[in-house]
């Protein structure tokens, strides 16, 4: 009997491939299911799956049954005699004697010989007759029969029969020791002594199914009309097993799978309808989900063209898992289905039904729901798990994907593949928490692997930099939907915040087009009677919800100051130095414009955009803008005491020791549920803030995201002895802080920068890959005129302050640094969709 055997396909090296040690090298070895390597060994182009040649029984043996089985299936189409006669009793007999074999496979050899018939029988007329006509009552039982067979496992009735003889022969044998007095046979019957039985062999030697899967193939190539029933009983016998099914049963069924695929173009488009309606639901073990994804990723080594599917399915059943685990305000995280809609529900149909459930409907619903939380917290940990295997196996298999071909080609592949799937499901998913790291990972593989290239620095194909882009064009959009807007403006913060990869001068051209969008749309209330005339007086918080949009965008401004304010400013400052040294008139500086006028004329408008900030952000923009002299002193003090008076009263004891980043795994789960910016504590949230980049908490598949994420760090602080030190030039934006208030050369709010590309003094900003960019420069030479006429008033009326003022201005950032370290105990960010939003 021939055996299928495939091998790794040879890397660019010549080496030899093995992708589990690619695999391990993501993740441990414990982490990883046994049958989970089984697909990764699998290349297309490289020694296809093919089916082993079925063994054939002895002539003398088959042929009788060759023509046993000729003569019923011609007399399902040509009967034969008088309903009633004797012969066509017997052919319905026969008839049912085959029926009653495929469906009880009580006898291995003879179900071998029945289904190596069905395909040879009559030099293949049988099977042309089978596959000719699948209208004939009789000839589709038939055929639904050879589709319901399972060939691998012996049915039970078989078992038990063996084991019943066995114990017979047991007790006989006992009978026969006591005689003898010899030391009685063990009670307990050894699996690989019922393995020996002959008839087991022909299930566990895959002579049935090698039987089986050729006719299924000789079918479906027949007539393209059984591509729907021949593919899903494939699929149904890859997907029946777990981790622990042998190596030969998998290779077999996609050997067959593939052979199909490549036999009848049509059941092409019949596989993935398939595999998507048979997806496990959501609420079944994770072990069948698992083997599952296993399985549809299998398939992509042979279809590769249904890649892109595969891949949209995983995650939209991923998302289905994702949303149902619902973090609310305190941190405390259940499942949504936990609520009182199901006691509300087994109450009703008691009153319903008019029964006496014997106790009042508030002790009812009070008893389920005691029920329910009892076993909230495990359900809990059953969805995040799930979750967490399936986005380990997702992860994986983009990881290794992208490794095997070398180049970053099929990274942006895999990118273009997911970004359709975040366009139209992801971005509007409201309480999304973690398939969207998909996209954090390939922008960070993608990084990865253009590193060190002399193009990478100027190269606008980086992932990362399209993926802002994306972002920034959805932001922009007048025509797209106001909370669609919204979305992508927390997915712009949250990524350029937390990415350890995105390139300083990317985070400053963003901020300059979030300001640039900020100011056009402050033109178009650039009074406060001009805001109530249009509104008609609303109250502050209509006034939250008419500005919406306005507002979210200020705090993505606000937000990545709070994580990237350090570096962005030094760039920018350190960028028009140099262009003042080198008289470089060429070089445009629009585009990454960040100067203290433009945050000072943000935060000093009437419609107040800090007064609707997250509170945590809001403080810690402040404490920035102290650092790094955004704002003007006196409007400094001014929104700090605002503030102050704003503040949810949440305080740390002064003589608490400071907060270091934990950066161990055994810790870091803990780490993320309090962590600074962007969290929910006890403080305000008007916008209901959603950050889809917050902390990962899922400790498997966090592996794979760990590399490229930045952790909050701390505040940011002035180191006195190094600066920026810049010619005085009109052009050059110093801030409003004189002598030794200059900006620390080294500050970064990063604990993980060490992966970032440090940018040099000489670099000049790239533009966004993305026609974001353009219209963010529209936006831009719109207000150029009035951001000059301002900037000249406000340089006119702006004097050093004296002692006393700075003094205060010292205290005052004292001040925020205490009520900023109250922020760090602050839970993870609710979703966008318990709120306003």
């Amino acid at each position: 009997m021939g055996t299928a055997v495939v091998e790794d396909a040879p890397d660019g090296d010549g080496t030899g491939l093995d992708d589990r040690n690619v695999a391990k090298s993501h993740v441990g070895t414990d982490s990883i299911p046994s049958a989970h390597i089984m697909y990764h060994s699998w290349s297309s182009g490289h020694c296809p799956l093919t089916l082993p040649t079925p063994s054939m029984p002895p002539p003398e043996e088959y042929e009788p049954v060759e023509k046993f089985i000729a003569g019923v299936v011609e007399s399902l189409y040509a009967p034969i005699g008088p309903v009633g006669s004797s012969l066509s009793f017997r052919r319905s007999q026969e008839k049912r004697a085959i029926y009653t074999m495929l469906r009880t496979r009580e006898d291995p050899q003879m179900l071998n010989k029945i289904l190596l018939a069905l395909r040879t029988a009559g030099h293949g007329h049988v099977l042309r007759l089978l596959a000719s006509d699948s209208k004939n009552a009789d000839s589709r039982t038939l055929l639904q029969l050879v589709f319901a067979v399972d060939p691998f496992i012996p049915p039970d009735a078989l078992v038990q029969l063996i084991v019943k003889d066995f114990q017979e022969k047991s007790v006989a044998s006992v009978a026969s020791q006591k005689q003898s007095k010899s030391p009685p046979p063990p009670a307990i019957i050894d699996p690989k002594v019922l393995e020996q039985d002959a008839r087991l062999q022909p299930f566990l030697s895959y002579q049935i199914a090698d039987a089986h899967l050729h006719l299924l193939v000789a079918l479906v190539s027949a007539n393209g009309v059984y591509a729907t029933p021949v593919v899903s009983a494939l699929w149904r016998l890859a997907t029946q097993g777990l981790s622990d099914s042998p190596m030969e049963r998998i290779t077999r069924l996609h050997a067959a799978l593939s052979t199909t695929m490549r036999l009848c173009p049509k059941a092409q488009a019949e596989l993935f309808p398939v595999m998507a309606s048979n997806f496990p639901f959501k609420l079944l073990p994770s072990p069948q989900q698992l083997w599952y994804a296993h399985q549809c990723l299998a398939v992509v080594k042979y279809m590769p063209q249904i890649h892109k599917n595969v891949i949209e399915l995983l995650i939209d059943r991923c998302l289905e898992i994702d949303v149902e685990i619902k973090i609310e305000e305190g941190g405390d995280v259940k499942i949504e289905e936990l609520e009182d809609k199901e006691a509300d529900a087994f109450v009703d149909e008691a009153d319903i039904f008019g029964i006496d459930v014997g106790t009042s409907k508030d002790q009812a619903k009070s008893d389920k729901q005691t029920d329910l939380v009892g076993s909230g917290e495990k359900t809990v940990d059953d969805m995040a798990d799930k979750l967490d295997m399936l986005l380990l196996v997702l992860f994986e298999h983009v990881a290794i994907a992208s490794k095997a071909q070398g180049s970053g080609e099929f990274t942006q592949t895999l990118f273009n593949m997911v970004m359709p799937v975040f366009d139209s499901t992801i971005i509007t998913t409201h309480r999304s928490k973690y398939v969207q790291f998909v996209l954090f990972m390939l922008c960070g593989l993608d990084y990865e692997s253009n590193k060190g290239k002399a193009t990478a620095v100027d190269d606008h194909s980086l992932l990362y930099r399209v993926f802002t882009g994306k972002l920034l064009e959805i932001l922009l959009d007048p025509l797209r939907a106001t909370t669609m807007r919204q979305s992508s403006a927390c997915y712009l913060a949250s990524f350029l915040s937390r990415s350890t990869y995105v390139c300083i001068d990317t985070v400053c051209e963003t901020l300059a087009a979030l300001l640039s969008w900020a100011e056009a749309y402050m033109l178009t209330f650039p009074t406060e009677a001009s805001t109530i005339a249009t509104f008609r007086g609303k109250d502050a918080q209509n006034q939250c919800e008419a500005h919406c949009l306005f507002y979210t965008v200020c705090q993505a401004a606000f937000y990545i100051i709070c994580f990237r304010g350090g570096d962005a400013v030094k760039f920018y400052r350190t960028t028009v130095a140099k262009k003042h040294i080198d008289n470089d008139d060429a070089t445009d500086l629009g585009g990454m414009n960040i100067g203290s006028e433009r945050w000072s004329r943000l935060c000093a408008h009437h419609l107040n955009p800090l007064r609707y900030c997250l509170e945590s952000v809001r403080g810690e923009f402040l404490h920035v803008a102290g650092l790094l002299s955004l704002l003007k002193p006196a409007l400094l003090q001014s929104l700090s005491e605002e503030d102050k008076e704003m503040s949810t009263g949440a305080r740390r004891p002064k003589n608490a020791k400071p907060r270091r980043s934990i950066m161990t795994p055994a810790l870091l789960a803990k780490k993320r549920l309090k962590e600074g910016v962007g969290g929910l504590g006890r403080g305000s949230n008007p916008l209901n803030s959603f950050f889809p980049f917050d902390p990962y908490l899922l400790r498997r598949s966090n592996i794979f995201i760990e590399g490229y994420y930045r952790h909050w760090g701390g505040s940011l602080e002035v180191i006195a002895d190094e600066k920026i030190l810049v010619a005085n030039n009109d052009d050059y934006d110093g801030g409003y802080e004189s002598g030794d208030s200059s900006v620390s050369s080294n500050s970064s709010t990063s604990s993980g920068s060490g992966n970032e590309r440090q940018t040099t003094s000489g670099e000049q900003a790239m533009s966004l890959a993305s026609a974001a960019s353009g219209m963010a420069v529209s936006i831009n030479q719109r207000t150029e005129h009035e951001c000059e006429r301002e900037t000249k008033k406000q340089q006119a009326d702006s004097q050093p302050p004296d002692a006393d003022a700075t003094t205060v201005a010292t205290s005052k950032k004292t001040e925020q640094r205490e009520a900023w370290a109250n922020t760090l105990d602050r839970k993870r960010a609710q979703s966008i969709g318990s709120g306003s939003w």
